[in-house]
């Protein structure tokens, strides 16, 4: 069970090894040359993997790839490790968000997040068959869709699942490795960020106020992002991309080309929403170097574009774009100067246009200002930020810095219920829109803008203001902490604080292990204990989508009519909560039962009324 500490520690080797690599001593990134290693260390992978992601090849070839690379990696990280190295050991930061992940958040609102009911089984199945050729949540032989099919992220556990299941051959195999590994290893990295944070922002502010600023900014992100920061997508919040605004930023002083398209690509790895936010960040940056420092090189950004734009294009599965893509750029490339002069000149002007374009473009969608989009505290959150910082620098004519204006445009251009139509519809999503907060609402940020204001403000009773606005925020957020996690008692059964899942969910788990067959499941995600199990499962209760026959049998307890007993003689078990099992107890045999839920048999069985 605690194999994870040591995978966690030789993944943290293997980035201090890389990162070393690329990363010199003297550089501003040198503190953070670890994470920016893994990040640089998946997007190698990601290159490697393409080729077996695309053609669904053998996982054998990606378990190959991965030794060798990771040994590679280690023996690197060994030659030139140091004990400052592992300075984060003396680090506050890292305690507390230990006993955040591992201890205090358990079950927010429950255990596992709908996505482990996907990933747990995808990286089983990837571990011993071909790569993405099984439909995770069912069993079912099919290609995995275009949004997940390059995750290498997920490859990559594949191989460390397979490792420690080739040693222990256990059912919670998975949950040292995914859940447990990466969690450890995130705290790491997210204990890293904060860490340099306070080194580059302390300065000038009182250190209690800046401890209640670190402490905001970590409540901010919210406690399910939070409980599931193993997940590439929730690490982004709180890591990897504000670990990228910092080295696009440090790169408007260090340029490094092949750290920031190895990120990149790193980063698309880890989670498929990182192409808008990569893509939002460097028209951003891009505006910041028109606006603020009055030039422009479009050399940079068509070079930084080019991960975005091959993923892109491997989303809608048009091989042939590529070479067209690229000769776009060569185009462009060739005629720099051209447009360089063009750009320096008006390009703020182009700047300036884009969110009168995103709002005609919204209205003539006929879905102006698409408020459902957005909670209220949110939206009057980035309102009162939005219009202190634009009166700090318009009226005060205060400096800005990368990091504020970034949240400025970000707000104005793409978070903004006046621009949202367009935005979620063409740019992102409706279902992954709310992503745009990773970059608006993460500890960076947060911390920078309010940074930005406390010194701006000149007057005591300013400051005093925003101290108790700032004090207040974090007893309102605590405050919800402590009513989703403690308050609850709903939550207070047994645990396993490593695993972190609860004893009647590995219950429930220990007898899958023995069973053959297909399942019919209300909400417990069979596969993610026993991948030769297929079946269905039924999640999101009460939605549209899954209220068909069987939903209404378990959810509601409605008569057992025979087309639900035609439709369920094609499986061998059912897995339902107790809530709702009231009538399916008066026709099938219990297999096992514990306080949460009941495994029934339905083989054999005559109900009655199934002919």
């Amino acid at each position: 069970m605690f194999m994870f500490i040591i995978y966690a520690l030789l993944i943290y080797v293997m980035g201090l090894g890389v990162g070393k690599v690329f990363i010199k001593k003297e550089s501003k990134l040198y503190p953070l040359r670890s994470v920016i290693g893994f990040v640089i260390f998946m997007g190698v992978l990601e290159v490697l993997y393409l080729p077996l992601e695309y053609f669904n090849l053998s996982s054998t070839y990606s378990n190959i790839i991965t030794l060798i690379l990771s040994i590679s990696s280690l023996v690197l990280g060994f030659m030139h490790i140091k004990k400052e190295d592992f300075s984060f050991l003396k680090d506050y930061h890292f305690y507390m968000l230990l006993v955040l992940l591992f201890g205090i958040m358990k079950i927010i609102p429950s255990i596992d997040a709908t996505d482990d009911s996907v990933y747990f089984p995808l990286i089983m199945d990837n571990a011993f068959n071909n790569i993405n050729t099984i439909a995770p949540e069912t069993g079912i032989l099919s290609n995995l869709d275009a949004y997940h099919a390059y995750q290498g992220f997920y490859i990559f556990i594949s191989f460390i699942y397979k490792v420690q299941h080739l040693i222990f051959n256990s059912f919670t195999d998975i949950f040292v490795v995914f859940r447990s590994t990466f969690t450890l290893l995130f705290v790491l990295y997210f204990s890293n960020i904060l860490s340099y944070l306070k080194d580059i922002f302390k300065k000038g502010i009182n250190s209690y106020i800046y401890i209640l600023l670190e402490v905001l900014s970590v409540l901010l992100i919210g406690v399910q992002h939070l409980n599931h920061i193993y997940f590439g997508s929730f690490a982004l919040f709180s890591i990897f991309i504000p670990l990228y605004m910092i080295v696009i930023n440090n790169s408007l002083k260090e340029s490094d080309l092949k750290v920031i398209l190895l990120m990149e690509t790193g980063l698309i790895s880890l989670a498929s929403s990182s192409l808008f936010l990569i893509l939002m960040i460097l028209s951003v940056l891009f505006s910041y170097e028109v606006i603020v420092n009055k030039k422009v090189d479009i050399t940079s950004y068509l070079l930084e574009s080019i991960p975005c734009g091959i993923y892109g294009i491997l989303l809608i599965n048009k091989l042939i774009l590529i070479p067209v893509y690229l000769l776009l750029i060569l185009v462009f490339y060739i005629f720099r100067n051209t447009l360089n002069k063009v750009l320096s000149k008006y390009g703020k002007y182009i700047v300036y246009s884009i969110p009168f374009i995103f709002m005609l473009g919204s209205i003539l969608l006929k879905g102006f200002i698409n408020i459902s989009l957005f909670s209220k505290s949110i939206l009057l959150f980035n309102f009162l930020m939005l219009a202190t910082i634009l009166y700090l620098v318009l009226i005060k004519k205060e400096k800005i810095n990368f990091y504020v204006f970034l949240f400025v445009l970000m707000i104005i251009i793409y978070y903004n219920p006046f621009t949202s139509t367009l935005v979620s519809r063409y740019l992102t999503t409706k279902e992954v829109f709310y992503r745009i907060s990773f970059i608006t609402k993460n500890p960076l940020t947060i911390i920078s803008i309010f940074i930005f204001i406390l010194k701006a403000f000149n007057k005591k009773y300013l400051k005093i203001g925003l101290y108790i606005f700032i004090g207040g925020l974090t007893i309102l957020y605590t405050r919800n902490l402590y009513t989703l996690m403690i308050k609850n008692d709903d939550y207070f059964y047994d645990y396993n604080y490593i695993l972190r899942e609860s004893k009647e969910n590995l219950e429930v788990g220990d007898i899958l292990t023995t069973l053959e067959g297909k399942v019919v499941s209300l909400d417990f995600p069979f596969r993610s204990y026993n991948t030769t199990l297929s079946g269905k499962i039924y999640r999101f209760l009460g939605t549209a989508e899954y209220s068909d026959n069987i939903y209404e049998v378990l959810h509601h307890n409605y008569f057992l009519s025979d087309g639900f007993f035609n439709e369920i003689k094609e499986f061998d078990y059912i897995i339902s909560q107790n809530r709702y099992n009231t009538s399916l107890s008066t026709y099938y045999n219990e297999l096992f039962k514990n306080n949460t839920y009941t495994i029934f048999e339905t083989k054999n069985i005559d109900n009655g009324l199934s002919d």
